[in-house]
């Protein structure tokens, strides 16, 4: 009697560990498939604001932009912003609030810096030595990189 209960609990204890197995593998391939979503979210909202930024900078010239330009960039942002509030990291969320509240254009720009370098981390580069720095020097001709600590000092 002992043996034949035994041998009921071990099949009873075999099944729900199968079936356990089951949900944790279903529930990990669901939450590793909605990560990849996000992922992919993310790659392309950062791609987006990169082309536009790249676009902005262009349309520069002395340190002003064209009101046209401003226009479009205050679109642009009103739709980016929410967005990038989903989905992008914790990290690029309070480093874009911070920007968006320093009022120094030389404090903007060093604040930008920081916001590329968390999407950078943000998009997989976790153990970077890019910093703020090189981030700049990627939108900023060579003439002006003398510039650039002071400016980052504002932000």
């Amino acid at each position: 009697m002992e043996t034949a209960l035994l041998s009921v609990l071990l099949f009873l204890g075999g099944q729900a560990a199968i079936i356990a197995g089951f949900y944790l593998n279903d529930r990990l391939t669901r939450n590793r498939e909605v990560r990849l979503r996000l992922s992919e979210r993310k790659q392309q909202l950062y791609f987006d604001y990169m082309e536009f930024q790249t676009k902005l900078f262009k349309s520069t010239s002395g340190g002003i932009t064209a009101p046209s330009m401003r226009e479009e960039a205050v679109e642009f942002m009103r739709k980016w912003s929410p967005l990038s509030f989903l989905v992008a990291s914790d990290e690029v969320v309070r480093e874009w609030q911070q920007l968006q509240t320093t009022k120094s254009p030389q404090g903007q720009v060093a604040r930008l810096a920081r916001v590329l370098v968390a999407m950078r981390k943000d998009m997989g580069n976790v153990s970077t030595d890019i910093g703020p720095r090189e981030a700049l020097r990627t939108f900023i001709q060579p003439d002006d990189w003398n510039q650039i600590d002071e400016w980052l000092k504002q932000g």
